[in-house]
């Protein structure tokens, strides 16, 4: 009599065995063709579901690679419906619960991103709801910091089902578009990249998402990439008066909440929209005058370095150029149409603005505290460079070579001061000769123009070094280490009179008594061929200088 339920017990283990098999023969009829029908795969879901209700022991239909291929295609079609891929992930559960995680967190990464390939908004809602209680999915990285949010966007820029799992992201308050990778890279950035617009991923935020893009810790990524991207200043205007009317205060914290860091992207990248949009604001809104606005072009920012941009108390900070020096830098280029056009944007506003001094001061050859001896050879700018600029902003702008800075200096004497800065570079020193030796031949009457301590040109060169040749050691050494073409031997040559052009623009200087120092150029010199060619010039002044 006991032998009966166990024979009929195996009569229906085998009757199950055939019944499974049945069900994932079909299963795999249905998953093999192109076009998917979805109801057929829905009934049999639903027929497994309620066979295995009525069973003690959980029948599995449904083999764990036909699972993840169902799951795989109802990722892919974005026409499925949501309670298909429900029924699909409610059997995963249960395969998973039974044969101890079969689809891992890697596999729901992987179906996450098809599902933004064919952005199939259905199928991520039912993933991320699945997996919500443990944020696997969410919160995963690789070893490069890339979370999901990360590779969808830089695969596939930005859609419906990307939106759909940012909303998550935030949902659980985890980092969202502004989260950085050990590259630096965010996904707003690598949607960007992938060809994703500015404009549409903002109006998501600002609809979704207003007190996540409001936060000053994002601030300067979100400056950056708006100066990056941002062409058409609708979308930023509409951000900055959202803003406004959040805050309190009526400030901005995008124009407010990162210093001068918006103005510095903007020049850094270029963008003349930005730039217009900015100093209207400062002008405007703020009330700036025209020296505050100078203030901003002309000097550089301390801003927190790119690893540390959102932690709020970090002291990685770093001190960046200045935007004006940014935008002078690209007039030397090969293309400058773009520096040029952002350089007009700031005289449209300032109407003024001293270029070739700060070309000079700043942009070109910076404070010698800023030039480091190791590297000066490798980040200075060839002469060309150099010399192509300056030529550039003088016949762009006409430029009078004769104004004066606010400290009273002409561009010749600020020149002549530089001279310092290349004592370890050759290359800046020829720059700086080759552009000083340019300006002179354009404007001869330099020569004669004092600075605010009444000191001509030619007093302050021999004080500052400038030598009447180059010195012979030096001469040899320079000839074994650079080429031996004409072109170069005579530019070298061209150099060497940088001296002499003052004296012979303004011969009078040789015999000014210097009002600082009380004595004639001669008696600055500190080689004997400099003191030689003075005194040639003007051999009377040594009649001054005998001892009574």
């Amino acid at each position: 009599m006991s032998g009966e339920p166990n024979r009929q017990k195996n009569q229906d283990s085998r009757g199950n065995s055939t019944s499974t098999s049945a069900g994932n023969e079909s299963l795999s009829v249905l998953l093999q063709s192109k076009k998917v029908d979805w109801k057929a795969v829905q009934e049999l879901l639903v027929v497994e579901a309620t066979a295995s209700a009525a069973e003690d022991d959980a029948i599995v239909i449904l083999l764990d690679s036909l699972c993840l291929q169902a799951l795989s295609k109802a990722c892919l079609d974005p026409t499925v419906c949501p309670q298909i891929v429900k029924l699909v992930l409610d059997r995963c559960r249960k395969n998973n619960q039974c044969n101890n995680n079969i689809i891992s967190t890697l596999d729901m990464i992987r179906l996450g991103r098809k599902a933004a390939r064919c952005n199939n908004t259905t199928a991520y809602r039912a993933l991320v709801q699945m997996q919500m209680q443990t944020t696997s999915l969410l919160s995963w990285k690789d070893l490069r910091g890339n979370t999901l949010l990360h590779l969808v966007c830089a695969e596939n820029g930005w859609n419906a089902a990307i939106a759909c799992l940012l909303d998550a992201t935030l949902e659980q308050q985890l980092g969202g578009l502004f989260q950085l990778n050990v590259k630096d890279q965010c996904p707003f950035w690598l949607a960007l990249e992938a060809g994703a617009d500015i404009a549409v991923i903002l109006d998501h935020l600002k609809l979704h998402h207003r007190m996540y893009i409001h936060m000053n810790q994002h601030q300067e990524l979100l400056t950056k990439i708006v100066a990056e991207y941002c062409s058409e200043m609708t979308a930023l205007e509409q951000l900055v008066v959202q803003q406004t009317d959040d805050n309190d205060n009526g400030k901005s914290n995008f124009l407010d909440g990162a210093g001068d860091a918006p103005l510095y992207y903007a020049c850094y990248y270029q963008n003349p929209s930005m730039i217009r949009f900015l100093l209207h604001h400062y002008q405007q809104r703020r009330g700036d005058k025209r020296r505050k606005l100078l203030k901003r072009l002309m000097t550089g920012t301390t801003m927190a370095t790119r690893s540390n941009i959102h932690i709020h108390n970090s002291e990685a900070t770093e001190k960046t150029q200045a935007p004006l020096t940014c935008l002078i830098l690209g007039v030397g280029r090969s293309d400058p149409g773009n520096s040029i056009e952002c350089i007009q944007a700031c005289l449209d506003i300032l109407r003024t603005v001293p270029l070739l001094h700060h070309t000079i001061e700043e942009a070109l050859w910076p404070n010698s505290s800023s030039i480091h001896s190791d590297s000066c050879e490798q980040t200075s700018l060839s002469t060309k460079q150099c010399l192509q600029t300056v030529k550039r902003i003088i016949d762009h702008w006409q430029v009078d070579l004769l104004s004066f800075d606010d400290k009273k200096r002409t561009v010749v004497s600020l020149l002549i001061t530089k001279h310092p800065v290349a004592q370890h570079s050759v290359v800046v020193e020829r720059s700086i000769q080759a552009v000083l030796e340019y300006i002179l031949s354009q404007c001869p009457g330099l020569a004669g123009v004092r600075d605010r301590r009444k000191r001509l040109p030619l007093l302050l060169a021999v004080e500052a070094g400038w030598r009447w040749g180059w010195n012979e050691k030096e001469n040899e050494e320079e000839e074994c280490e650079s080429s031996s073409s004409n072109a170069t031997q005579q530019q070298q040559q061209q150099q060497q009179q940088v001296l002499a052009q003052l004296v012979q623009a303004n011969p009078s200087a040789v015999e000014v008594i210097d009002p600082k120092f009380k004595v004639y150029p001669f008696a600055l010199a500190t080689d004997l061929t400099t003191i030689y060619n003075l005194l040639r010039y003007q051999p009377g002044v040594l009649v001054g200088c005998r001892p009574r």
